[in-house]
């Protein structure tokens, strides 16, 4: 075994985002398979309400999940963090976000989008008021 192997070994006996499957999963909405088992957050077993398939303009194809919280829990903030984590580990030392601009809307929202060869993965906390709940979101796009 070479040097890099021994240590991508060790990077997913290591990290309980590998080893939880979670990256697994996440490649497998990014190469466009099916989604075969629901999505958890890294490190957790809290499943997603729903992940549904959407198509976008462009012909854009995407799985989006959704996991509802209390509106305005801190736990949304820090499940909304640790997706962010989970997500820039699976995708490598190259994935850097960016964030979304101010809107003019009266419920707040964090985005982080990071750009891959086949389409973008995006993570976002989304207060909706009328709802009186908080969502975290996940939405993998292929582009065609």
């Amino acid at each position: 075994m070479n040097r890099a192997s021994i240590l991508l070994v060790a990077l997913c006996v290591a990290s309980p985002v590998f080893a939880d499957g979670f990256c697994d999963r996440l490649d497998g909405l990014i190469q466009g398979q099916t989604l075969d088992a629901a999505m958890t957050f890294p490190n957790s077993a809290v499943e997603a309400e729903s992940c549904r398939p959407s198509l976008g303009l462009g012909g854009t194809k995407a799985v989006n999940c959704a996991w509802p919280f209390e509106y305005r829990a801190p736990e949304a903030r820090v499940k909304f963090e640790q997706l962010v984590a989970g997500v820039e580990t699976c995708l490598g030392t190259g994935a850097a976000a960016e964030k979304d601009g101010l809107v003019n809307h009266p419920d707040s929202y964090d985005l982080r989008t990071y750009a891959i060869p086949t389409g973008s993965v995006a993570v976002s906390l989304k207060d909706k008021g009328a709802l009186q709940k908080t969502y975290v979101f996940l939405k993998v796009e292929r582009t065609p």
